[in-house]
């Protein structure tokens, strides 16, 4: 009998905190994205308004001299605009386009490689971005209707 009551009172304790601690990092992304929906249901796009230009974007990843935000790091090809986050069991590849519309510089990073290992690499994606770089998200749909009505203009 009181081995039955301590597995209940283990379950009860631990169930808790095995389930904070699975969902931590989710909750923690929409903590720091302001709960905007700034990516694909897949998460393989996400979609950034940024405070500076273009090349003054790729300037401060390119002469980044830390290259680590919570253990995530990453390499920059300035000419193929290809950003490599590694670390974490996994090694993720983005492309990153820069849509200039209306005075204001958009960034669209797309997946194009991933190896993984059960990774939280892409939690912390945005955090990258919103930390390090200085880009607000938005949302995602609205920036692909955005895109596709000026490029279609």
């Amino acid at each position: 009998m009181d081995f039955l009551l301590l597995i209940t009172l283990f379950i009860i304790i631990a169930t808790p905190i095995a389930l904070f601690a699975i969902f931590k990092p989710t909750i923690d992304d929409a903590k720091i994205r302001n709960n905007i929906s700034n990516s694909d249901i897949f998460m393989q796009h996400y979609c950034f308004l940024l405070e500076r230009n273009q090349s003054d974007t790729i300037d401060q990843l390119k002469h980044d001299k830390k290259n680590n935000t919570n253990t995530l790091k990453y390499t920059f090809d300035a000419n193929s605009l290809i950003i490599t986050f590694y670390g974490l069991n996994a090694s993720i590849k983005h492309q990153l386009t820069f849509y200039d519309i209306d005075n204001k510089t958009y960034l669209k990073v797309s997946r194009i490689h991933f190896t993984h290992q059960r990774s939280t690499i892409p939690l912390l994606i945005n955090r990258f971005f919103i930390k390090e770089i200085g880009a607000t998200p938005i949302d995602y749909n609205s920036f692909e209707s955005m895109v596709c009505e000026k490029t279609q203009s």
